[in-house]
């Protein structure tokens, strides 16, 4: 026997199949409501599980989402350099664009080259740092040859101010 649950009690009566079910998803808690009652739909379920707080953690952790964001406190402490690609679409004859962006802040500069060499993007990362000051963590997701190179011909041309930068970004 089925019985038509009224919508003051549909919360509750979604609540307790749920957790019988183990929040193990709508394949499991639709069939399980449709046994008990006979107006509850499946959209009904699939916004309730959509807002559950226990299904939505175990989706984050299955899915290896931080749930803590790496916070900066001040501006420059985390930057990100990257270069890129604009071969295939060139502006005369540029065809790399670095990127400097800070963490906290979200600022960015653009800057033009007409090759990919390290020593191009150098002299235009000194010339961002110029404008602000080293920052005490870089990074670069550019590949290991082009970040090692470009850290190197930084330490090289400004040395005092990158001491605490490491070897390879």
């Amino acid at each position: 026997m089925r019985f038509f649950i009224k919508k003051e009690d549909l919360y509750d009566a979604l609540v307790e199949v749920h957790r019988e079910t183990g929040h193990d998803g709508r394949n499991k808690v639709v069939p399980a409501l449709a046994a008990k009652y006979v107006n509850v739909s499946q959209d009904t379920v699939a916004l309730f599980m959509k807002l559950c707080g226990v299904c939505l953690t175990k989706k984050a952790q299955k899915k290896g989402v931080v749930l803590e964001p790496n916070v900066h406190c001040q501006m420059n402490s985390r930057c990100q350099v990257d270069l890129i690609d604009e071969q295939s679409k060139p502006d005369g004859n540029f065809e790399h664009v670095p990127v400097y962006q800070d963490h906290l802040t979200k600022f960015c500069t653009l800057r033009a080259l007409t090759g990919k060499t390290a020593a191009a993007a150098v002299n235009e990362v000194l010339d961002i740092f110029s404008l602000f000051e080293a920052p005490c963590i870089p990074q670069s997701d550019n590949g290991r040859e082009f970040a090692n190179q470009l850290v190197t011909g930084l330490r090289e041309q400004w040395p005092p101010a990158l001491k605490a930068i490491p070897y390879e970004i």
